[in-house]
């Protein structure tokens, strides 16, 4: 037999003491908005990709110009005597190039186009910078290496 007596009965105001409600919502708010901006802000850290000429001017390399995408699904966009915004980017990059290279070299220069995704644009950039560069009556030699999916 338990030798327990109860003096006062327990009385209480039946509201809920806890959880909070407004210290539990605070606190998924605040989550809610630090935890997306912090992976963001890490995300972004650890990115190293090149996205444009903004992320050049942080490095040694230089820049030598931007071709906008083309309206065409063909590959070969330059033609004779063509005055469109492409053909122009791709006459500049040709220009700025041949400034990059040095004037006295013994052997030809050797222009390496590569990137480890597909659909960059590595097959219309080499097909139209030889296609330009073969317009100023200089000797090109393009050679597609790709054994997987060759195109060129």
């Amino acid at each position: 037999v338990s030798n327990a007596k109860v003096i006062d009965p327990a009385q209480g105001s039946g509201e809920v003491v806890a959880p909070d409600k407004k210290v539990v919502f605070s606190f998924s708010v605040l989550l809610g908005l630090l935890l997306p901006a912090g992976l963001i802000y890490l995300w972004g850290l650890f990115d190293t990709k090149i996205h444009g000429r903004k992320d050049l001017s942080r490095s040694e390399i230089p820049f030598l110009g931007e071709i906008p995408a083309a309206d065409t699904d063909e590959r070969l966009v330059i033609k004779a005597d063509d005055r469109s915004g492409i053909s122009e980017a791709f006459r500049s990059l040709r220009t700025n190039i041949s400034f990059v290279l040095d004037r006295n070299l013994q052997k030809a220069p050797v222009i390496f186009i590569t990137s480890t995704l597909a659909k960059e644009g590595k097959t219309f950039l080499a097909i139209n910078l030889a296609a330009i560069t073969a317009a100023t009556g200089k000797k090109v030699v393009l050679a597609g290496l790709d054994l997987r999916t060759p195109r060129v």
